[in-house]
């Protein structure tokens, strides 16, 4: 025995059946807009996907089935007016909408027909808007996209793809966001963003098709230095705000101060951290058996430390403290892992292959490294490079389906400073891909861009951020040999600064144009 089921379930989506204004209504001189539903919606869905062109403040309320817009601003004269609402939000049963919604009106006689349809490029664009900025009677040499308003804002659908209407004729910038504070606002360092190769020309309702490939945040800031600790009474670990590197750097760049006793330490060593790169390891040049309030600094302003983006480290003089500590420093210089597992297979061309030690490298007898390829253990050319102070690299041409072997004895490691407990000889045998996992692509380009800037194509992997590129040569002849099997993404930009870098930029300038809307791929 149990209830009746009540019939099938509710799966018609939502509607809005009525509106006031009227669709396309125009001299629209009121301060309140209402949309009627179908049925009782999921009140903060609804609100979290509605935005309205141009933006304008408004206060919302809801009445059963109808949600009353009203602005706390009176509405600016002859402007086209956009309440879009997406396809994200739902009713109280947690159905979509089957289609997006756009009212439109004006407050003057005519309505805006303008539009810049446009792709966002991206493995996910869901949550991705684009700001649309209007700039047809501002000087863009002094415009500043940070902290200003965009006058549209549209979301990017599932499939990327996305329309700005209802504008009128003129000048827009637009970049491509994921808001992360909802504040419609680009933050630097925040937001992450991308921007198109141009400025957007609405001409008689019409403009080009805007493209976006959508990138990693842009890092403006430079490192800075946020505390210090000591791990021993010798070795004292500065902490930055990211991952550095060192461009120039001596011991005598570091001021440490005990302020109490008027007396200096001086620093015998430095390296960056192998487990955390955002640490700098000091080694002092005698102990300090009490525990003392120490005053730390780097006060030489000609050393550079900068992070992976290069932004150069400029906080010379800014003092952090840290309290000594009694323990005695038990560093030992010992073989922390490789980049390749031993008796690895399978592995691609282009693996670096480093050694990892717990403490800096003075030097290398390369000679001592015996490095062999198999089946005819014939001796494998190859260079070292120390990097980071803690990691050996050893670079060589490796080939497709072979099998290697490296061995590194004790003796051909030098240690800078530490009790040596590398002891063992270093062994690792791996085995390399085989070719037939990979392929080649070539194709010719038909260029209907008008400029004389580099071509480069670019294939993507779909599964990880493996990128293939070549340049097209002046037939429009291009091909990439190599290619690990798997699903790509093909594109092509424009190399406006001649360094075949497919990085992402600032949105005031436009060095390289992501141009695959007007090539003709065969």
């Amino acid at each position: 025995m149990q209830a009746p089921s009540g019939g099938p379930p509710d799966v018609t989506p939502p509607e809005i059946s009525n509106t006031f204004p009227k669709q396309g209504t125009i001299n629209f001189q009121g301060r309140k807009v209402e949309l009627h539903f179908t049925k009782y919606m999921n009140k903060n869905s609804v609100l979290e996907n509605l935005y309205i062109q141009p933006l304008t403040n408004a206060e919302f309320d809801w009445s059963g089935k109808k949600l009353s817009i009203e602005f706390k601003e009176n509405l600016k004269p002859n402007t086209t007016y956009l309440i879009n609402l997406g396809t994200d939000y739902t009713d109280f049963k947690n159905i979509k909408p089957s289609e997006a919604f756009s009212l439109i009106f004006s407050t003057g006689e005519i309505i805006d027909t303008g539009k810049i349809n446009g792709l966002v490029v991206d493995k996910n664009p869901q949550g991705i808007f684009i700001f649309a900025y209007d700039i047809t009677n501002i000087d863009t040499d002094t415009f500043q996209l940070v902290n200003a308003l965009p006058k549209y804002r549209v979301q990017v659908g599932a499939s990327g793809n996305f329309t700005l209407q209802g504008l009128a004729d003129g000048k827009y910038r637009l970049i491509a966001v994921k808001d992360q504070f909802k504040d419609l606002i680009l933050n630097e360092n925040q937001d992450f963003f991308s921007t198109a190769y141009q400025d957007f020309s609405v001409i008689h309702g019409k403009s080009p098709d805007a493209l976006f490939r959508f990138g990693k945040i842009l890092d403006f800031s430079s490192p800075k230095l946020f505390s210090a600790e000591f791990e021993s009474n010798q070795k004292l670990k500065l902490f930055f705000s990211e991952n550095i590197l060192i461009g120039s750097l001596t011991t005598s760049s570091f001021a440490i101060y005990d302020s109490l006793n008027n007396y200096h330490y001086s620093v015998k060593n430095y390296y960056i951290d192998n487990q955390s790169p955002n640490i700098l390891n000091l080694i002092l040049n005698e102990k300090i058996k009490t525990q003392k309030i120490l005053h730390i600094s780097i006060t030489d302003s000609n050393a550079v430390i900068a992070d992976t983006m290069g932004n150069v480290f400029n906080e010379f003089g800014r003092t952090v403290k840290a309290k000594s500590a009694n323990d005695e420093d038990v560093s030992e210089f010992r073989f922390v892992s490789a980049s390749i597992r031993d008796s690895s297979v399978n592995i691609p061309l282009d693996r670096q292959i480093f050694f990892t030690f717990s403490l800096p490298i003075d030097s290398v007898i390369q000679e001592l490294i015996e490095f062999y390829q198999f089946p005819d253990s014939s001796s494998v050319q190859f260079s070292t490079n120390i990097i980071n102070s803690t990691k050996l690299l050893l670079n060589a041409p490796l080939m497709f389906n072979s099998s290697y072997s490296i061995k590194i004895p004790p003796q051909a490691i030098i240690p800078l400073f530490g009790t040596n407990k590398f002891q063992d000889t270093i062994s690792l045998f791996f085995k390399t891909e085989d070719n037939r996992n990979y392929g080649t692509v070539s194709g010719t380009l038909i260029d209907s861009s008008g400029t004389e800037f580099q071509k480069v194509v670019v294939l993507e992997a779909s599964s990880d951020n493996r990128f293939y590129q070549a340049t097209v040569n002046q037939d429009g002849k291009w091909i990439i040999e190599n290619i690990r099997s798997g699903d790509y993404r093909i594109w092509v930009y424009e190399d406006r600064n001649a360094n075949t870098i497919t990085e992402m930029y600032y949105p005031l300038n436009f060095p390289k144009s992501f141009i695959l809307r007007v090539l003709q791929l065969l």
